[in-house]
Parts: structure tokens; C-alpha cells; sequence
């Protein structure tokens, strides 16, 4: 008697931070479940968890609407494989489900092609339909058989539209518990417990720290003409070449120290962080480091961009408060002596600091325990044997 196919997931992340929340779930489901394969689009971290990339992440990572205009031929080949291998064209075999992270331009696409191959599909990472596009519902609702949220808005949003949807948790509440206390972070960095630091986040994209860094540099040599003593450190995203960092740094007379690899231990270590917009503000809410939100992408996708968006705020962890509790410079607005103000009042101003901080504790209680990789991973496998894969 012939054995049954291992059953397949199709994986589908297009960034960096897709990237390593799916992977731990691959090696949740990997511990849960070994015989499953996965497959598909992800970068490094994802490899490292047993996925068999079809493509890379660096072909598609890009940031901005208009940016996306010189990557398209690539995407366009990106999105050829993952459909050929929806359809089953790459082993004969259709996957038993289709899992999309994040990244909707493409993933709400593919999704659609999934159901109409009947392949499931189980949506990891909310594409951000409470900031815009909450016209695009009605096709979630006929292509997803299951949204995996991180929040309790996100959940409530898609119960309320009659998508049925499971509250995991954010994977970054597990992954900050591993990260040691300050003083041990400290100590292990080679920082003195009395030294004030600041750590500059740019993102995790080349294209974004390309945009981001000067106007960090600048706000950090304001600072540090504040505060000569101030430690400025960045930190830099896996796969980013440091050399033109350390180039743009040497124009501001800028010394820099290094925290490479994405080492969370920098931002614990901090007593202040610029960071862009994203997934990193909430990052230093959990961690305990008072943050300034700084973003600014092209003209056009700006233009393009406030029209869609229904929120007044940019920073995840506003998004999460319901409030602005980490002040924002967006754009237009993102001003070097706004910013080094700002800053200069968290690093100064107790109170400021006390009222930030205790506003990221209720943050954080927001989040769910830690535990998320797994109730992720328990939620695709039910998925599985819901409908008889084994």
C-alpha cells in the first residue's frame, strides 16, 4: 500500500518581520506535527525553520506605494511561482493550505486564486484593514477560511464582518521575554550602568533605512550636542550592508556604536529610541524603552497614502494605545529640531518619561500572554484535520 503525501503549507511572507514571526510558527508546527512540509515565499529566518523557499524575500521587499514601481517585474515573477505552486504545477500536488503573512498587495491576490483552486486558505498577520482598505472585507470574507490576528480590535473587526477568526496574540510579547534585563543587557554589550544611550531603529528594509538614517543621524547630533556623553548606538537589520551606514554617520561626525543582527538587547539597554514606524514601536513599548515615531517615504506614495488611511496615527504602538502616547514625526512634520525636542524632553523630563512608560504597560497588557507561535501553529493544524489532512 502506497503511504500518503506529507501534507503542504504554502507560506507566503513579503518582509522582514513576516519573516521571523511565520518562521517561529513553522517550528511550532514543525515541533507539533513533523511530517508537515512548508514551502514558499519567506527570507532567512524562515529557511533556518525548514521552509523550502520557492522565493526570496529580498526579490519583493520594498516600502511605499510608488516604490514598488522598480520592483515590479520581480514581483510579477514572485507572484508566477507562488501561483504555479497554489495550482500544484511545482510537484503535482496542490498544498493542503495556503498560508499568507501580512504583505496584502500580493497575499489578498493570491488568497482569491487559492479558493478557487479550493485550497484553503488560513491568514496569518492582518493585513491593517482597521487603518485602510475596508472596502477589500468582502473579498476576504469568500477567499479566507481563517484570519490569526494579533489584536483584540483585529479580532472583534472580523467577527463583526462574519470572517471567522482566531486571537493568537502578538509573537512579540514571547519574543521580548527572552531578551535579559537592563543591566544584564548592559553589561553584556559593554554599556555602563550610568551611561545614557540612545539607540537609533530605521527600519528593516534597505530602502527604508536609506530614508530614515539621515534624518536619525541628525536628531542624534543634535543630542549628543545636548548631552555630549550620550552613547548613540544603531541598530541594523539583518541583511543590511553597514558600510554606507557608517559612510552616512562619518558626514555628522557621528560616533557610532554597532548593534548588529537586530539584537533586541540594545533596545532594553536604551534610555531613548527613534524608530520608524512599524512593528519596532511596539517592540520598544514591550522592551521598556521610551520611543520618538519618525517616518517619511516618497511624495506621491504620501499623497497616495493619507487618503487611504483612516487613522490619525502611524506608530503601531499609538494604534494599540488608541491614543498618541509616543510622539510622531511624519513626513512633512518630520522636522530635526521637532524631533531633538521631543526627544531631549523623554530623556530630561521624568514625568514625560513615567507617563510614556506607564502607558506601554497598558500596552502590553493588551497583547495576550506569550505562547503565540504555538496557538498559531495549533490553529493551522486544526485547520488541517478540520477538513481531513492528516
Amino acid at each position: 500500500m502506497s503511504q500518503e503525501p506529507a501534507p503542504t503549507l504554502l507560506w507566503s511572507a513579503g518582509d522582514p518581520s513576516g519573516d521571523r514571526h511565520a518562521a517561529r510558527v513553522v517550528s511550532a508546527i514543525r515541533a507539533l506535527r513533523p511530517e508537515v512540509r512548508s514551502l514558499g515565499l519567506g527570507g532567512p529566518a524562515m529557511a533556518a525553520a525548514g521552509v523550502e523557499l520557492v522565493a526570496q524575500l529580498d526579490e519583493v521587499a520594498v516600502v511605499g506605494l510608488t516604490e514598488v514601481v522598480g520592483r515590479l517585474g520581480a514581483i510579477a515573477r514572485v507572484r508566477r511561482r507562488l501561483r504555479s505552486a497554489l495550482a500544484g504545477q511545482n510537484g503535482g500536488r496542490r498544498p493542503a493550505l495556503f498560508v499568507p503573512v501580512d504583505y496584502p498587495g500580493m497575499n489578498l491576490d493570491l488568497a482569491r486564486r487559492a479558493a478557487g483552486l479550493d485550497v484553503p486558505v488560513v491568514y496569518f498577520i492582518s493585513p491593517q484593514l482597521w487603518a485602510w482598505g475596508a472596502g477589500r472585507m468582502r473579498g476576504i470574507r469568500a477567499s479566507v477560511a481563517r484570519m490569526l490576528v494579533f489584536f483584540d480590535f483585529e479580532a472583534e473587526l472580523y467577527r463583526s464582518a462574519g470572517v471567522p477568526v482566531t486571537l493568537v496574540g502578538h509573537p512579540l510579547v514571547e519574543q521580548v521575554a527572552e531578551v535579559p534585563p537592563r543591566a544584564e543587557a548592559r553589561a553584556a554589550l559593554g554599556i555602563a550602568a550610568a551611561a545614557l544611550v540612545l539607540v537609533l531603529m530605521p527600519g528593516s528594509r534597505a530602502g527604508e533605512v536609506g530614508t530614515m538614517l539621515e534624518p536619525m543621524l541628525a536628531t542624534a547630533a543634535g543630542l549628543k550636542a545636548r548631552h555630549p556623553a550620550l552613547e548613540v548606538w544603531l541598530r541594523v537589520a539583518p541583511g543590511i550592508d553597514r558600510a554606507p551606514l557608517a559612510a552616512a554617520a562619518a558626514k555628522h561626525s557621528l560616533p557610532l556604536r554597532w548593534a548588529l543582527d537586530g539584537d533586541p538587547r540594545i533596545v532594553r539597554a536604551a534610555d531613548l529610541a527613534l524608530a520608524a514606524a512599524g512593528t519596532a514601536t511596539l517592540e520598544t513599548a514591550l522592551l521598556g524603552a521610551p520611543v520618538v515615531v519618525l517616518y517619511r517615504v516618497s511624495w506621491l506614495t504620501y499623497q497616495i497614502a493619507r487618503r487611504l488611511v483612516r487613522l490619525p496615527w502611524i506608530g503601531l504602538v499609538n494604534v494599540v494605545a488608541g491614543r498618541c502616547v509616543a510622539p510622531e514625526f511624519i513626513q512633512d512634520r518630520l522636522q530635526v529640531p521637532a524631533v531633538v525636542a521631543a526627544a531631549d524632553r523623554l530623556l530630561t523630563d521624568p514625568q514625560a518619561r513615567a507617563e510614556q512608560l506607564q502607558a506601554f504597560r497598558e500596552v502590553s497588557a493588551r497583547l495576550g500572554g506569550p505562547g503565540a507561535a504555538e496557538r498559531a501553529a495549533r490553529a493551522i493544524l486544526a485547520e488541517l484535520d478540520q477538513r481531513g489532512v492528516k
